[in-house]
């Protein structure tokens, strides 16, 4: 079953290397003149959902990265949705990469989302282990590696684990400032690499929707 988690479309405040880009998170199909649109109007980033929570396979990712590289758009990551509750961390990474790879696209980095506390089994101590376990899998497939979630997703779903602060952060926070000065630190980040600071925008014909039903 499709869950809410699957159906949003964010702008996004990325730090890289002391430089910072304006970014644009996907989840819906995006198309040649779209993704053009994108890096005209100084996106130069962007973030394409390619697993969905249901666990399947994002089949529209594949044409909206393709899209993506022949627009020039610098950086093209993707992020998955991971179903806890289906279990199984490692086929769901190598199914994901199989059909990756069976169309000859590329992810720069896989951001592990994690948040939904509803869509999350109770046991904390799983919960981590799940993480790594995808971890795990991406690792082998020598894959690049984030997360997605914030303080109040990340305690009631992991116990507030530091076991992944090695790894970028990508966090939320709707008060439309590109800055981090908002930032706190929890699960053992002391900086984030990403913030992702606004919703409900439009830009380039592309509708970009709530994402509802997280406590944020």
């Amino acid at each position: 079953m499709t869950t809410i988690l699957d159906y949003f479309y964010k702008f996004i405040f990325i730090f890289i290397f002391k430089f910072f880009y304006l970014s644009i998170d996907v989840s819906a199909p995006v198309n040649l003149d779209q993704a053009k649109c994108f890096n005209k109007n100084g996106y130069k980033s962007i973030y394409i959902r390619v697993w969905q929570s249901n666990n399947k396979f994002d089949i529209n990712s594949i044409n909206t990265i393709k899209n993506s590289r022949k627009a020039g758009i610098d950086h093209v990551d993707c992020y998955i949705f991971p179903c806890a509750k289906c279990g199984n961390a490692k086929n769901q990474i190598s199914t994901l990469i199989k059909n990756l790879n069976s169309k000859n696209v590329k992810c720069d980095r896989f951001w592990i989302d994690v948040e939904g506390p509803q869509y999350w089994p109770s046991n904390k101590i799983n919960n981590v282990n799940f993480i790594q376990q995808l971890i795990n899998e991406l690792k082998l497939n020598k894959q690049k590696i984030g997360i997605y979630t914030s303080n109040s997703q990340w305690q009631p779903i992991t116990g507030g684990s530091n076991k992944f602060n090695g790894y970028p952060l990508w966090y939320p926070h709707y008060d439309s400032k590109s800055n981090f000065g908002d930032f706190k630190p929890f699960g053992g980040w002391k900086k984030p690499s990403i913030k992702q600071y606004s919703e409900n925008k439009k830009i380039c014909n592309y509708k970009l929707r709530n994402k509802k039903g997280t406590n944020k």
